[in-house]
């Protein structure tokens, strides 16, 4: 490995141990002991400046024109994020009809070493950019074309909600519906935060993300979305996905939030995150 590369690995090591720290360990990947033999096909997508990484998996009882699940992983970049490998297969396993697709997003390693191209920031509520987004809405887009999809449903953790609902209010045309599972879904009082928890600098000043309240106003009326928050989140409080919500409850979205007591924020496996992505496949019409 060259000096630079390593002196990088260090600085995101560094930075993942603070914030796992602040957070009692409630940010790890909830599934860290993946492996790349689980029946998922690999499928590259090109985007501007590189490629991503995607898992494909297939469900059970498909039709010509199946749902497309898009599963995103959180921001932390160590231990290596496979968790939305993991998630996708769930579901694929679970319901009928149905691709599940887990997104390596720009930026990451997965644990076997395969990196998605593009800019990962610092991983710091920081990477949400229009790149990012427009990247992995080319994926989603991508994959539908592939499969023959006849709706979309974003699923996200931690920042992979908080780029989940910006593709929801800045590429209204290309997902149907969304999962937003702890979400990251308000960036900026997220680092205000973090800011005076820490003292770290990392946190100061404005960055490129794209805010979900932001966007909220331009979101598909005929949008579907679920958001699951443990109730003792410490990462993305319920808060961030109340508000977001309420800005879609002024357009008449179909949003619910449902706040789960007990739990914290490694929570994409529970119960109540699959019961809604359930409620949402359920909602779509039929090809």
């Amino acid at each position: 490995m060259r000096a630079e590369g390593l002196g990088q690995s260090r600085t995101w090591l560094s930075l993942a141990l603070l914030v796992v720290a602040a957070c009692a360990g409630s940010c790890r990947s909830p599934q860290p002991q993946w492996t790349e033999n689980d029946g998922g096909v690999t499928r590259s997508i090109d985007v501007p400046g590189g490629r991503l990484k995607t898992r494909v998996y297939t469900g059970r009882a498909m039709s010509k024109a199946p749902i497309l699940v898009l599963v995103l992983h959180g921001d932390l970049p160590e231990p290596a994020p496979s968790y939305q490998y993991e998630f996708a297969k769930v579901i694929a396993d679970r319901f009928e009809n149905v691709v599940a697709a887990g997104v390596l997003r720009p930026g990451y390693r997965d644990p076997t070493g395969a990196q998605s191209s593009g800019d990962m920031g610092r991983a710091a509520a920081d990477n949400y950019t229009p790149e990012v987004v427009d990247a992995v809405a080319r994926a989603a887009r991508d994959l539908s074309a592939d499969h023959h999809a006849h709706a979309i449903l974003l699923v996200g953790h931690s920042g992979g909600g908080a780029i989940a609902a910006n593709i929801l209010g800045r590429h209204p045309g290309v997902a149907d519906g969304a999962v937003l599972v702890g979400c990251g879904c308000d960036p900026s009082r997220w680092r205000a935060r973090r800011r005076a928890e820490t003292g770290n600098s990392i946190f100061d000043g404005p960055t490129r993300s794209l805010l979900p309240l932001e966007a909220a106003d331009a979101v598909a009326a005929g949008a579907i979305v679920r958001m699951v928050v443990g109730e003792d989140d410490d990462v993305a409080p319920p808060a961030y996905s109340q508000s977001y919500a309420a800005a879609l409850q002024k357009r008449g979205i179909d949003v619910s939030v449902d706040v789960v007591p007990g739990l914290g924020h490694n929570i994409f496996f529970a119960a109540p995150v699959l019961k809604a992505v359930e409620d949402v496949l359920r909602k779509f019409p039929a090809a």
